[in-house]
């Protein structure tokens, strides 16, 4: 395990969120500064998550781990919710295997933080956690891609290569923008050295 700072923490969706959930979903559509992930909050309907948090919100994506309750092309996902002192503060998404749609793009991890709390660390530090569930579900080095030029993202996971491994797989081209993808381990340095 990895020492960590306890400024943030991973759990599942839940209804305890409600309200700090649904205020980040508001800040987000009302961001005029938009960033690649913002767009996850575009379609959600204010409204409809406030009347029926636990149907509209959280089943849907706790449905989302369930290979059973999802479109044969997708794969089944963890979807964490980044949780501070004040409630939600963003998600970072576990795919727990990759189909080959995936391997070449997207991979194996998502992630956002709500404009409030972008520059605190929160993705650096949610990255590092989610690469423990990917351990616990026995994936051994995670597929992680971004904009070339969007240095926040990048810098998360070259954060996380230098702290636990990893290389650059490849630079590519997706919906018309250079996209790169790394390989990191899930495992550092230090604890496969020391095992047995």
């Amino acid at each position: 395990m990895i020492n960590m700072p306890s400024v943030i923490r991973l759990e599942l969706p839940s209804d305890k969120y409600k309200d700090s959930y649904i205020a980040a979903v508001i800040e987000n559509q009302n961001n005029p500064i938009r960033n690649q992930s913002d767009a996850h909050y575009d379609n959600i309907d204010i409204e409809k998550a406030k009347a029926d948090f636990y149907g509209y919100v959280v089943l849907p994506k706790l449905d989302k781990m369930d290979k059973d309750k999802i479109p044969v092309d997708r794969v089944p996902g963890t979807e964490y919710w980044i949780i501070d002192k004040d409630g939600y503060a963003g998600r970072i998404s576990l795919r727990h295997y990759l189909n080959e749609a995936l391997k070449n793009d997207a991979g194996h991890i998502g992630y956002d933080v709500i404009p409030g709390k972008r520059g605190r660390g929160y993705a650096k530090e949610a990255l590092l956690l989610a690469l423990e569930k990917a351990r616990e579900k026995e994936i051994d080095e995670v597929i992680l891609a971004c904009f070339t030029d969007y240095t926040p993202s990048r810098k998360v996971i070259e954060n996380a290569m230098q702290i636990m491994g990893g290389r650059v797989i490849k630079n590519y081209e997706s919906d018309g923008k250079e996209n790169i993808q790394f390989a990191v381990r899930t495992s550092n340095k230090k604890s496969i050295v020391g095992s047995s």
